[in-house]
Protein backbone atom coordinates (compact mmCIF):
# COMPACT_ATOMS: atom_id res chain seq x y z
CA UNK A 1 0.00 0.00 0.00
CA UNK A 2 1.69 3.17 -1.10
CA UNK A 3 1.91 5.66 1.64
CA UNK A 4 2.49 8.82 0.78
CA UNK A 5 12.91 18.71 6.61
CA UNK A 6 20.13 21.88 13.19
CA UNK A 7 18.47 23.67 15.38
CA UNK A 8 15.10 23.96 16.98
CA UNK A 9 13.76 27.48 16.89
CA UNK A 10 12.05 27.80 20.25
CA UNK A 11 9.61 30.47 21.19
CA UNK A 12 10.41 33.29 23.58
CA UNK A 13 9.50 32.89 27.22
CA UNK A 14 6.25 34.66 26.57
CA UNK A 15 4.09 32.00 24.90
CA UNK A 16 1.91 33.22 22.12
CA UNK A 17 -1.80 32.82 22.67
CA UNK A 18 -4.04 33.04 19.64
CA UNK A 19 -7.64 32.54 18.74
CA UNK A 20 -8.49 29.24 17.15
CA UNK A 21 -10.08 31.03 14.22
CA UNK A 22 -13.54 30.36 12.93
CA UNK A 23 -15.62 27.80 14.78
CA UNK A 24 -18.46 26.02 13.07
CA UNK A 25 -20.90 23.69 14.73
CA UNK A 26 -23.22 21.25 13.02
CA UNK A 27 -25.75 19.27 15.03
CA UNK A 28 -27.34 16.59 12.93
CA UNK A 29 -28.13 13.28 14.55
CA UNK A 30 -30.26 10.51 13.23
CA UNK A 31 -30.65 6.85 13.96
CA UNK A 32 -29.56 4.42 11.24
CA UNK A 33 -31.15 1.09 10.33
CA UNK A 34 -29.82 -1.74 12.53
CA UNK A 35 -26.84 -3.75 11.27
CA UNK A 36 -26.89 -7.52 11.48
CA UNK A 37 -24.18 -8.91 13.74
CA UNK A 38 -23.13 -12.56 13.80
CA UNK A 39 -21.45 -14.24 16.74
CA UNK A 40 -18.19 -15.97 15.71
CA UNK A 41 -16.78 -17.46 18.89
CA UNK A 42 -15.71 -14.52 21.05
CA UNK A 43 -15.94 -12.15 18.08
CA UNK A 44 -18.76 -10.25 16.44
CA UNK A 45 -18.85 -10.24 12.63
CA UNK A 46 -20.65 -7.54 10.66
CA UNK A 47 -20.53 -5.50 7.44
CA UNK A 48 -20.49 -1.75 6.80
CA UNK A 49 -21.00 -1.61 3.01
CA UNK A 50 -20.71 2.16 2.58
CA UNK A 51 -17.88 2.74 5.02
CA UNK A 52 -14.51 4.40 4.51
CA UNK A 53 -11.91 5.65 7.00
CA UNK A 54 -12.89 3.09 9.64
CA UNK A 55 -11.39 3.12 13.14
CA UNK A 56 -12.40 1.79 16.54
CA UNK A 57 -13.11 4.23 19.36
CA UNK A 58 -14.36 3.88 22.93
CA UNK A 59 -17.81 4.85 21.65
CA UNK A 60 -17.89 2.30 18.85
CA UNK A 61 -16.77 2.03 15.24
CA UNK A 62 -16.34 5.48 13.68
CA UNK A 63 -16.49 5.69 9.92
CA UNK A 64 -17.26 8.03 7.03
CA UNK A 65 -19.94 7.58 4.43
CA UNK A 66 -19.16 9.53 1.28
CA UNK A 67 -22.13 11.09 -0.48
CA UNK A 68 -21.70 11.25 -4.24
CA UNK A 69 -22.38 14.55 -5.93
CA UNK A 70 -24.08 14.75 -9.32
CA UNK A 71 -21.66 14.48 -12.23
CA UNK A 72 -18.79 12.94 -10.27
CA UNK A 73 -17.20 9.52 -10.50
CA UNK A 74 -18.63 6.85 -8.23
CA UNK A 75 -16.43 6.66 -5.12
CA UNK A 76 -14.73 3.34 -4.42
CA UNK A 77 -15.85 1.68 -1.22
CA UNK A 78 -12.54 1.28 0.58
CA UNK A 79 -12.49 0.72 4.33
CA UNK A 80 -8.83 1.64 4.61
CA UNK A 81 -8.77 4.96 2.74
CA UNK A 82 -7.61 8.04 4.61
CA UNK A 83 -8.05 10.60 1.87
CA UNK A 84 -11.09 11.40 -0.23
CA UNK A 85 -11.20 13.11 -3.60
CA UNK A 86 -12.55 16.64 -3.31
CA UNK A 87 -14.95 15.85 -6.16
CA UNK A 88 -16.73 13.25 -4.04
CA UNK A 89 -18.40 15.87 -1.88
CA UNK A 90 -19.92 15.32 1.56
CA UNK A 91 -18.42 13.11 4.27
CA UNK A 92 -21.03 11.86 6.72
CA UNK A 93 -19.67 10.60 10.06
CA UNK A 94 -21.37 7.58 11.60
CA UNK A 95 -20.88 5.67 14.87
CA UNK A 96 -21.77 1.98 14.98
CA UNK A 97 -22.01 0.14 18.32
CA UNK A 98 -21.17 -3.57 17.82
CA UNK A 99 -22.60 -4.40 21.25
CA UNK A 100 -26.08 -3.18 20.37
CA UNK A 101 -26.03 -3.32 16.56
CA UNK A 102 -27.22 0.29 16.43
CA UNK A 103 -25.79 3.09 14.28
CA UNK A 104 -26.10 6.85 14.58
CA UNK A 105 -25.31 9.47 11.98
CA UNK A 106 -23.47 12.27 13.80
CA UNK A 107 -23.13 14.97 11.17
CA UNK A 108 -21.62 15.90 7.82
CA UNK A 109 -18.58 17.79 6.53
CA UNK A 110 -19.08 19.46 3.18
CA UNK A 111 -16.33 19.42 0.57
CA UNK A 112 -13.88 17.31 2.59
CA UNK A 113 -10.86 16.44 0.46
CA UNK A 114 -8.51 14.88 3.03
CA UNK A 115 -8.79 13.56 6.56
CA UNK A 116 -5.68 12.63 8.53
CA UNK A 117 -7.53 9.68 10.01
CA UNK A 118 -4.25 8.33 11.42
CA UNK A 119 -4.35 11.39 13.74
CA UNK A 120 -7.76 10.56 15.22
CA UNK A 121 -7.53 11.12 18.98
CA UNK A 122 -9.99 10.61 21.84
CA UNK A 123 -10.26 13.01 24.74
CA UNK A 124 -13.01 13.86 27.18
CA UNK A 125 -15.47 11.43 25.61
CA UNK A 126 -15.10 13.01 22.16
CA UNK A 127 -13.13 12.14 19.05
CA UNK A 128 -10.86 14.63 17.30
CA UNK A 129 -9.43 14.51 13.81
CA UNK A 130 -7.76 16.88 11.31
CA UNK A 131 -8.96 17.56 7.79
CA UNK A 132 -8.84 19.91 4.81
CA UNK A 133 -11.28 20.98 2.12
CA UNK A 134 -10.83 21.73 -1.56
CA UNK A 135 -7.52 21.84 -3.42
CA UNK A 136 -4.86 20.54 -1.05
CA UNK A 137 -2.04 22.20 -3.01
CA UNK A 138 -3.64 25.64 -3.08
CA UNK A 139 -2.31 28.26 -0.64
CA UNK A 140 -4.79 29.59 1.88
CA UNK A 141 -6.52 26.24 2.40
CA UNK A 142 -7.09 25.91 6.19
CA UNK A 143 -6.18 22.91 8.31
CA UNK A 144 -9.27 22.20 10.43
CA UNK A 145 -9.70 20.40 13.75
CA UNK A 146 -12.95 18.45 13.82
CA UNK A 147 -14.59 17.61 17.15
CA UNK A 148 -16.90 14.61 16.88
CA UNK A 149 -19.44 14.11 19.65
CA UNK A 150 -20.51 10.43 19.61
CA UNK A 151 -23.89 11.53 20.94
CA UNK A 152 -24.36 13.78 17.93
CA UNK A 153 -22.87 16.95 16.52
CA UNK A 154 -19.68 18.19 14.91
CA UNK A 155 -17.59 21.28 15.72
CA UNK A 156 -14.88 22.72 13.50
CA UNK A 157 -11.91 24.81 14.66
CA UNK A 158 -9.39 26.38 12.32
CA UNK A 159 -5.88 25.30 13.34
CA UNK A 160 -4.11 27.41 10.71
CA UNK A 161 -5.27 29.35 7.67
CA UNK A 162 -2.59 28.00 5.36
CA UNK A 163 -2.54 24.27 5.98
CA UNK A 164 -0.78 21.13 4.81
CA UNK A 165 -2.52 17.73 4.69
CA UNK A 166 -0.09 15.62 6.71
CA UNK A 167 -0.35 16.45 10.40
CA UNK A 168 -0.16 14.72 13.78
CA UNK A 169 -2.05 14.92 17.06
CA UNK A 170 -2.07 13.40 20.53
CA UNK A 171 -3.83 13.91 23.87
CA UNK A 172 -1.87 15.11 26.90
CA UNK A 173 -3.02 16.33 30.33
CA UNK A 174 -6.55 17.02 29.12
CA UNK A 175 -5.45 18.97 26.05
CA UNK A 176 -4.62 18.21 22.43
CA UNK A 177 -1.08 18.64 21.12
CA UNK A 178 -1.03 19.17 17.36
CA UNK A 179 2.01 19.22 15.07
CA UNK A 180 1.69 20.52 11.53
CA UNK A 181 3.58 22.05 8.61
CA UNK A 182 2.92 25.36 6.89
CA UNK A 183 3.45 24.99 3.13
CA UNK A 184 5.85 27.15 1.17
CA UNK A 185 9.62 27.15 0.75
CA UNK A 186 10.16 28.89 4.10
CA UNK A 187 7.09 27.60 5.90
CA UNK A 188 7.56 26.67 9.57
CA UNK A 189 6.55 23.52 11.41
CA UNK A 190 4.63 24.19 14.62
CA UNK A 191 3.65 22.43 17.81
CA UNK A 192 0.46 23.89 19.27
CA UNK A 193 -1.82 23.09 22.17
CA UNK A 194 -5.60 23.09 21.87
CA UNK A 195 -7.57 23.79 25.05
CA UNK A 196 -10.92 22.00 24.89
CA UNK A 197 -12.48 24.28 27.48
CA UNK A 198 -11.67 27.62 25.87
CA UNK A 199 -11.46 26.45 22.27
CA UNK A 200 -8.17 28.31 21.89
CA UNK A 201 -4.80 27.39 20.47
CA UNK A 202 -1.47 28.20 22.09
CA UNK A 203 1.75 27.90 20.11
CA UNK A 204 4.35 25.87 22.00
CA UNK A 205 7.26 25.53 19.59
CA UNK A 206 8.30 26.38 16.08
CA UNK A 207 10.74 24.47 13.89
CA UNK A 208 12.18 25.58 10.56
CA UNK A 209 15.04 27.28 8.78
CA UNK A 210 17.83 29.30 10.37
CA UNK A 211 20.05 31.91 8.73
CA UNK A 212 22.92 29.43 8.46
CA UNK A 213 20.76 27.19 6.27
CA UNK A 214 20.28 24.41 8.81
CA UNK A 215 16.78 23.34 9.67
CA UNK A 216 14.64 20.76 11.42
CA UNK A 217 11.26 19.40 10.43
CA UNK A 218 8.53 17.80 12.55
CA UNK A 219 7.25 14.37 11.65
CA UNK A 220 4.82 13.35 14.44
CA UNK A 221 3.81 13.59 18.10
CA UNK A 222 2.56 10.97 20.56
CA UNK A 223 2.03 10.40 24.29
CA UNK A 224 2.67 7.23 26.29
CA UNK A 225 0.58 8.15 29.33
CA UNK A 226 3.59 9.62 31.17
CA UNK A 227 5.21 12.07 28.76
CA UNK A 228 4.98 13.37 25.21
CA UNK A 229 7.30 12.60 22.31
CA UNK A 230 8.13 14.57 19.18
CA UNK A 231 9.72 12.90 16.17
CA UNK A 232 11.68 15.21 13.86
CA UNK A 233 14.29 15.20 11.11
CA UNK A 234 17.38 17.39 11.58
CA UNK A 235 19.11 18.42 8.36
CA UNK A 236 22.87 19.00 8.68
CA UNK A 237 25.88 19.17 6.35
CA UNK A 238 27.11 15.93 7.88
CA UNK A 239 23.87 14.13 7.07
CA UNK A 240 20.24 13.98 8.12
CA UNK A 241 19.35 12.74 11.58
CA UNK A 242 16.16 11.38 13.15
CA UNK A 243 15.56 12.99 16.55
CA UNK A 244 13.26 11.88 19.37
CA UNK A 245 12.40 14.65 21.85
CA UNK A 246 10.67 13.87 25.15
CA UNK A 247 8.54 16.63 26.63
CA UNK A 248 6.25 17.48 29.53
CA UNK A 249 3.07 19.63 29.39
CA UNK A 250 3.75 23.02 27.84
CA UNK A 251 6.41 21.39 25.64
CA UNK A 252 9.08 21.43 28.36
CA UNK A 253 11.96 19.48 26.81
CA UNK A 254 13.18 16.71 29.12
CA UNK A 255 15.39 14.70 26.76
CA UNK A 256 16.61 14.65 23.17
CA UNK A 257 17.78 11.38 21.66
CA UNK A 258 19.27 10.69 18.23
CA UNK A 259 17.61 7.52 16.93
CA UNK A 260 19.05 7.58 13.40
CA UNK A 261 20.96 4.35 14.05
CA UNK A 262 17.75 2.60 15.06
CA UNK A 263 16.12 3.69 11.82
CA UNK A 264 19.22 2.68 9.85
CA UNK A 265 19.11 -0.80 11.36
CA UNK A 266 15.45 -1.19 10.40
CA UNK A 267 16.23 -0.08 6.85
CA UNK A 268 19.27 -2.39 6.67
CA UNK A 269 17.04 -5.42 7.13
CA UNK A 270 14.98 -4.34 4.10
CA UNK A 271 17.93 -4.33 1.67
CA UNK A 272 17.16 -0.86 0.32
CA UNK A 273 19.65 1.04 -1.79
CA UNK A 274 21.59 3.86 -0.10
CA UNK A 275 19.60 6.42 -2.07
CA UNK A 276 16.26 4.85 -1.16
CA UNK A 277 17.26 4.54 2.49
CA UNK A 278 18.16 8.25 2.64
CA UNK A 279 14.82 9.10 1.08
CA UNK A 280 12.94 6.93 3.58
CA UNK A 281 14.50 8.84 6.48
CA UNK A 282 12.87 12.13 5.48
CA UNK A 283 9.42 10.79 4.59
CA UNK A 284 6.25 12.04 6.26
CA UNK A 285 5.03 9.71 9.00
CA UNK A 286 1.62 8.07 9.29
CA UNK A 287 2.04 6.17 12.56
CA UNK A 288 4.25 7.04 15.50
CA UNK A 289 3.48 5.56 18.91
CA UNK A 290 5.49 4.71 22.02
CA UNK A 291 3.87 2.46 24.61
CA UNK A 292 4.47 2.12 28.32
CA UNK A 293 7.21 -0.47 27.82
CA UNK A 294 9.22 1.89 25.58
CA UNK A 295 8.40 0.12 22.33
CA UNK A 296 8.42 2.56 19.43
CA UNK A 297 6.06 1.88 16.51
CA UNK A 298 6.82 3.68 13.25
CA UNK A 299 5.25 3.67 9.78
CA UNK A 300 5.92 6.28 7.12
CA UNK A 301 3.95 7.09 3.98
CA UNK A 302 6.47 5.43 1.71
CA UNK A 303 7.91 2.06 2.61
CA UNK A 304 9.43 1.53 6.06
CA UNK A 305 7.55 0.16 9.07
CA UNK A 306 9.22 -1.08 12.26
CA UNK A 307 8.95 -1.63 16.00
CA UNK A 308 11.98 -0.94 18.22
CA UNK A 309 12.86 -1.37 21.89
CA UNK A 310 14.09 2.03 23.08
CA UNK A 311 15.61 0.56 26.25
CA UNK A 312 18.31 -1.25 24.33
CA UNK A 313 17.87 0.41 20.89
CA UNK A 314 17.11 -2.89 19.18
CA UNK A 315 14.77 -3.60 16.25
CA UNK A 316 11.97 -6.00 17.16
CA UNK A 317 10.44 -6.24 13.69
CA UNK A 318 10.76 -4.31 10.43
CA UNK A 319 9.10 -4.50 7.05
CA UNK A 320 8.00 -2.68 3.95
CA UNK A 321 4.56 -1.23 3.23
CA UNK A 322 3.05 -4.71 3.69
CA UNK A 323 3.61 -4.35 7.44
CA UNK A 324 1.25 -1.88 9.13
CA UNK A 325 0.76 -0.24 12.53
CA UNK A 326 -2.70 -0.47 14.10
CA UNK A 327 -5.00 2.55 14.60
CA UNK A 328 -6.85 3.67 17.72
CA UNK A 329 -6.12 4.70 21.30
CA UNK A 330 -5.68 1.21 22.78
CA UNK A 331 -2.94 -1.38 22.35
CA UNK A 332 -0.62 -0.62 19.45
CA UNK A 333 0.51 -3.62 17.43
CA UNK A 334 1.73 -4.58 13.97
CA UNK A 335 -0.05 -6.70 11.39
CA UNK A 336 0.69 -8.04 7.95
CA UNK A 337 -1.29 -6.25 5.28
CA UNK A 338 -2.39 -8.61 2.48
CA UNK A 339 -0.72 -11.45 4.39
CA UNK A 340 2.59 -9.83 3.61
CA UNK A 341 1.90 -9.98 -0.13
CA UNK A 342 0.31 -13.38 -0.55
CA UNK A 343 -3.45 -12.82 -0.31
CA UNK A 344 -4.37 -15.78 -2.53
CA UNK A 345 -2.31 -18.33 -0.60
CA UNK A 346 -3.25 -20.43 2.39
CA UNK A 347 -0.89 -18.37 4.51
CA UNK A 348 -2.41 -17.25 7.81
CA UNK A 349 -2.93 -13.59 8.63
CA UNK A 350 -0.44 -12.57 11.28
CA UNK A 351 -0.35 -9.91 14.00
CA UNK A 352 2.58 -8.94 16.26
CA UNK A 353 1.44 -7.87 19.70
CA UNK A 354 3.62 -6.30 22.42
CA UNK A 355 4.37 -8.49 25.39
CA UNK A 356 6.64 -6.66 27.80
CA UNK A 357 9.69 -5.51 25.84
CA UNK A 358 9.09 -7.94 22.98
CA UNK A 359 6.52 -8.71 20.29
CA UNK A 360 4.55 -11.93 20.23
CA UNK A 361 3.44 -13.37 16.90
CA UNK A 362 -0.24 -14.17 16.80
CA UNK A 363 -2.37 -15.68 14.04
CA UNK A 364 -5.73 -14.38 12.90
CA UNK A 365 -7.32 -17.33 11.09
CA UNK A 366 -10.18 -16.85 8.61
CA UNK A 367 -12.84 -19.21 7.33
CA UNK A 368 -11.85 -18.33 3.75
CA UNK A 369 -8.11 -18.13 2.97
CA UNK A 370 -8.74 -15.47 0.33
CA UNK A 371 -9.34 -12.87 3.05
CA UNK A 372 -6.52 -10.68 4.33
CA UNK A 373 -6.28 -8.00 7.03
CA UNK A 374 -6.70 -4.60 5.43
CA UNK A 375 -6.95 -2.52 8.63
CA UNK A 376 -6.89 -2.99 12.40
CA UNK A 377 -7.44 -0.78 15.42
CA UNK A 378 -8.08 -0.91 19.15
CA UNK A 379 -9.82 1.13 21.84
CA UNK A 380 -8.54 2.15 25.26
CA UNK A 381 -10.88 -0.19 27.16
CA UNK A 382 -9.56 -3.32 25.45
CA UNK A 383 -11.78 -3.65 22.38
CA UNK A 384 -10.15 -4.64 19.07
CA UNK A 385 -11.34 -4.36 15.47
CA UNK A 386 -9.98 -6.13 12.39
CA UNK A 387 -11.18 -5.51 8.84
CA UNK A 388 -10.90 -8.36 6.35
CA UNK A 389 -11.05 -7.91 2.60
CA UNK A 390 -10.59 -10.23 -0.38
CA UNK A 391 -8.10 -9.69 -3.17
CA UNK A 392 -8.80 -6.52 -5.20
CA UNK A 393 -10.57 -8.22 -8.08
CA UNK A 394 -13.39 -9.28 -5.78
CA UNK A 395 -13.45 -6.38 -3.35
CA UNK A 396 -17.00 -5.35 -2.54
CA UNK A 397 -18.55 -8.37 -4.26
CA UNK A 398 -21.54 -10.22 -2.86
CA UNK A 399 -19.47 -13.41 -2.91
CA UNK A 400 -16.71 -11.96 -0.74
CA UNK A 401 -17.91 -8.82 1.06
CA UNK A 402 -15.70 -6.79 3.37
CA UNK A 403 -16.02 -8.24 6.88
CA UNK A 404 -15.37 -6.54 10.22
CA UNK A 405 -14.56 -8.44 13.42
CA UNK A 406 -14.91 -6.90 16.87
CA UNK A 407 -14.01 -8.44 20.21
CA UNK A 408 -12.90 -7.72 23.76
CA UNK A 409 -9.31 -8.65 24.66
CA UNK A 410 -8.83 -10.32 28.00
CA UNK A 411 -5.32 -8.90 28.40
CA UNK A 412 -4.15 -5.30 28.14
CA UNK A 413 -0.77 -5.38 26.43
CA UNK A 414 0.40 -1.77 26.85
Amino acid sequence: MNKKILVVVMLSLVLLLCSCGDKREVVQTKEEPPIETKEKGNKKEFQLPDASSVSLTDSGVLYCRITEQEGTVDPKNDTTCSSVSTEIGTAEYVIYNPETGKSRSIGVVEGLSYEAMYARTELGGKIYTLFMRGNLLQDGNPLVLLEINPNGGLKEYTVCENGFPYSSMTAMEGKLVIAYHEPGENGDDKVVEFDLQSGRIRELARYGYLKDGTHERIRAVCHDGQQGYLLSIRYTEQGNRMILTSFEPGFVNTRTKDITDIFAEAVRTLNLTEEDAANELIQNVAHFRINGDDILFYQNFSCVTFAANLRNDSILLSGTDLLHVSEGSGTTYLYEYMKGGEPESDKTNRMFVPEGEKLREREFPTEDSRYYISAASSAAHGEWLVILEPWDERKGSEELPTLLYYWKEEVHYD
